[in-house]
């Protein structure tokens, strides 16, 4: 298959929530991204027979957790608190050391996406190990699940500070007054640890369960699975003409396969169950693990590359005028993997 290069300027980023206005953590309602059908017309190519590369299927290595620190394990303050000066932020200056650390370290942030991040499990690693180094409490606080803020508290135990460090498209903010949600002294416990996700939708797959803290869309672009589900797709639509009415299209949809602009005939479902098995039945065969939400969104992960995100792509139109045709158009991408 040839891959030709596509635009990366066109993401956009989806808000999740409003700012925090309790010292309490509660859970959060993540507002689901909106996902629209696509269809449209393409200059008609030679379907022929589209086989994947072969996928690679190394063992992911896990991102190591740190130790807790001694200023986490503290039962009372080490001294008379009254006797500690209060000032704003005073823990401040070594997150933004512990995040410039983590930032600064290989894989962690993408390269062709200016300030997000890629590897979330190794940015939240190294934060929390500088940050133990540094003699301080940190822990990732997911008490909204998504994980997206830090807790920290002092050596001798007199001072807390809450920063909300990941924004919604998955940006870093800077440790100070605008990214610190709250402060406290003695008294707020260590959150929790990060909670065993369940694992959903595909429940053969051998990775873990996990969640996404934010994604993005990924429209226009090949995506990193993007031409391998292309293929898959149209060995689905080749290997099961029973599924499928090749004389009935989507209105204005496309007629034939496209390789090249990883397009496939909008040909009408006949049955739509035994298309979504098909589907899934294939890519789980290929390397990934993946499952269709809603009857229409494919939502596939690499064992090759673990839960560092998942790709979301549409396999199903339903135009106006009823009934369900073949898509193929690549949406988003969340960090981790969100199943």
């Amino acid at each position: 298959m040839q891959n030709l290069a596509f635009s990366l300027t066109h993401s956009c980023f989806f808000p999740r929530r409003s700012s925090r206005t309790s010292l309490l953590l509660g859970p959060f309602l993540i507002a689901g991204l909106a996902l629209a059908a696509c269809g449209g017309s393409g200059s008609p190519a030679d379907p022929g027979k589209v086989t994947p590369a072969p996928t690679p299927v190394p063992t992911p290595t896990p991102t190591p957790s740190p130790a807790q620190s001694a200023a986490c394990r503290l039962t009372a303050p080490t001294v008379d608190c009254a006797t500690h000066p209060q000032k704003r932020q005073e823990l401040a200056p070594a997150l933004q050391a512990a995040i410039d650390a983590a930032v600064g370290t290989p894989g962690t942030m993408y390269t062709e996406y200016a300030n997000k991040i890629y590897n979330l499990d190794q940015f939240r690693s190294i934060t929390i190990s500088q940050l133990t180094a540094a003699g301080l409490c940190a822990a990732w606080d997911y008490g909204n699940l998504i994980g997206d803020e830090i807790y920290l508290r002092s050596a001798d135990g007199c001072v807390i500070e809450q920063y909300d460090l990941i924004d919604g498209g998955g940006g870093v903010r800077p440790a100070g007054a605008k990214s610190n949600i709250w402060s406290d002294s003695w008294g707020q416990p260590v959150p929790d640890p990060r909670p065993q996700f369940p694992k959903e939708g595909d429940l053969s797959c051998s990775l873990p369960g996990d969640y996404s803290t934010f994604c993005f869309s990924i429209k226009f672009t090949p995506g990193a699975f993007g031409p391998a589900i292309y293929a898959l797709l149209a060995e689905v639509m080749n290997e099961n003409p029973q599924i499928f009415d090749k004389t009935d299209f989507a209105p204005g949809g496309q007629r034939d396969f496209d390789p090249n602009e990883l397009k496939v005939p909008a040909w009408r479902i006949v049955d739509q169950d035994a298309y979504i098995a098909a589907v899934e039945k294939k890519v789980r065969s290929q390397g990934f693990c993946g499952y269709v939400e809603n009857g229409d969104i494919l939502k596939v992960k690499s064992l090759a590359k673990g839960n560092v995100f998942h790709e979301e792509m549409d396999i199903v139109q339903n135009p106006p005028s009823g009934d369900a045709y073949v898509s193929f158009v690549i949406k988003d991408r969340c960090h981790n993997a969100g199943f």
